[in-house]
Order: C-alpha cells, then structure tokens, then sequence
C-alpha cells in the first residue's frame, strides 16, 4: 500500500549582504535550478528563499549548514504553511467574504462579530 510521504520545506529568509547570498547559492544550487543571472535578479526583488519537497533528513541538513552567517532558517513541513494561513483568515458567517485578519465587523455586509469589539486607537 502506497503511503504519502512527508515532504518538509526549509525557508531562508535575512538574506541581505552579497557575502550572505554568494553563501545561500553555494549550499541550496543541488536543489534549485536557476542560472547565476536569475540569482542576482532574485535576490534584487526579495531577502527569502523557500526550498520546498525535501525529505525531512535532506530538510535538517540543509538547515544546519546554512547556521552561522546570521540568516533566518526555518524548517517546517509542507501542510502546516497552509494551515498558518489559514488559521490567521476569518470567514464572516453571514456572507462567507474572507478576511485575511480578524476584525470587529465584516467589510462587505457589516456584520459585527460576537467574538470582537471595535478598539478605537
């Protein structure tokens, strides 16, 4: 019988100085395939880097060997990103709008929620 296996991502994220970048290509270039020109065009738009479908060894190895040169590493599988994302949303039980963050009332119909009250700031 066929099981599922557990696929694990590692997020690299902090990925601000030249030395930092020329290091994270060094260690992630076996798992992603890009040419040196997409890198730097890569790492103009965004400081992060997700490495998705790793076996959950490949997964922690990769994330030891990228400690020490001040980065954000997190290891996590590949399910509970979805399932952050959707705990954080709010779906309004009079008209379904989601909500990407709860709020006191709906935007779109107005109801007001039981669970929350407006705060003035």
């Amino acid at each position: 019988m066929a099981v599922k296996k557990n696929l694990y991502c590692v997020e690299i994220s902090d990925i601000l100085e030249p030395e930092q970048e020329r290091f994270v290509i060094e260690k992630v270039k076996a798992y992603v395939k890009k040419k040196e020109e997409d890198w730097e065009e890569y790492f103009e738009t965004t400081d992060t880097l997700d490495i998705k479908r790793l076996a959950e060894g490949e997964a922690k190895q990769l994330a030891s060997s990228l400690e020490g040169k001040d980065l954000s590493v997190r290891v996590y599988q590949i399910g509970e990103k979805a399932e952050e994302m959707e705990s954080r949303k709010s779906r309004c039980p009079r008209c379904g709008h989601v909500m990407e963050f709860p709020d006191w009332r709906c935007p779109e119909c107005f109801y007001e929620f039981p669970d929350y009250e407006f705060e003035d700031s």
